[in-house]
């Protein structure tokens, strides 16, 4: 249970320092190699490449969990009361939907990728493990949303329940 709970609330971040570590030696080793040795790795450059995806991706979905993703707020700021829950509300649902729909798309694709057994170039890594970073991103984005939305709605009831 102790487990469970330091993903839920370091997940992201765990995974984003990991990747940033890798990126970092990858590169490093990448100039090492290409100033010291004059003999560039052929691998690293799209290995790098392929973790910056990974960290953009990631970072989005950390970004949600912090509840600080962009928003766009011209709809709920010119409401009061009653009226600024529900666009708050049409527009956390459209948020829902975006995030179902590019989990389902980019699932598919990741899954076409899978089957068809790509294979890059210089590292000849699966293409499917560059590609995972979105439907992975997407399901993590759309679980802190509703995580976000849920503990917003409890504190909600809380300040009501109060005044």
């Amino acid at each position: 249970m102790k487990l469970f709970k330091i993903l839920n609330n370091h997940l992201e971040e765990y995974l984003l320092v990991l990747l940033m570590i890798a990126e970092v030696i990858i590169v490093f080793a990448q100039v090492l190699t290409r100033f010291l040795f004059k003999s560039p790795l052929a691998w690293s450059e799209e290995i790098a490449r392929y973790i910056f995806i990974w960290l953009v991706w990631i970072g989005a979905a950390y970004s949600t969990k912090e509840n600080k993703n962009i928003k766009i707020d011209i709809l709920s700021s010119k409401f009061t009361g009653t009226t600024k829950v529900l666009a708050d509300i049409f527009t956390g649902v459209l948020f829902i939907a975006l995030m179902l729909f590019m989990l389902y798309t980019s699932g598919k694709v990741t899954y076409t990728v899978y089957t068809s057994k790509s294979i890059a170039t210089g590292s000849h890594m699966p293409m499917w493990i560059a590609w995972f970073s979105l439907p992975l991103s997407m399901l993590l984005m759309l679980f802190r949303f509703i995580q976000n939305s849920v503990r917003s709605f409890k504190q909600k009831d809380r300040t009501e329940g109060a005044a």
